[in-house]
């Protein structure tokens, strides 16, 4: 994380590499790319290292819940904001890893465009 003061909020918007618009801390990375998809992982929200890190740790499906890659503005945004605008990388970032992952098949998604590119969680996928 770089030096930067974190300020003093219920909620802190995270995220790799500097980015100070939108954002209240983001993290240093020490990573050398070597290939288009090794950047892309480093893109997007922090809805998709939650779930690399679901599944390194062994979880044997995830759900995505409160993470629709829409345009709708966060629960805890005061009414009448605008909500986040999403790069095309996220979704070619969800889209590699629902392509190229071989455990995407572990995750699913409650609701919006993230639940249309890894799939609809329902009840018989989680009692499969």
């Amino acid at each position: 994380m770089t030096g930067k003061v974190i300020p003093k909020k219920d909620i802190l918007r995270h995220t790799i590499g500097y980015i100070p618009l939108g954002f209240d801390v983001w993290w240093e990375r020490n990573y050398a790319f070597t290939n288009d998809n090794q950047r892309r992982l480093f893109i997007g929200n922090t809805g998709y290292f939650a779930t690399l890190t679901a599944l390194f740790m062994g979880y044997e499906k995830i759900i995505l819940a409160g993470m629709p890659l829409n345009c709708d503005p966060h629960f805890y945004d005061p009414e009448g904001a605008t909500g986040p605008s999403w790069y095309p990388h996220t979704y070619m970032q969800w889209m590699d890893f629902k392509t190229k992952n071989p455990n995407a098949d572990r995750v699913r998604s409650m609701s919006g465009y993230s639940a249309f590119i890894v799939g609809q969680a329902t009840e018989a996928w989680v009692r499969e």
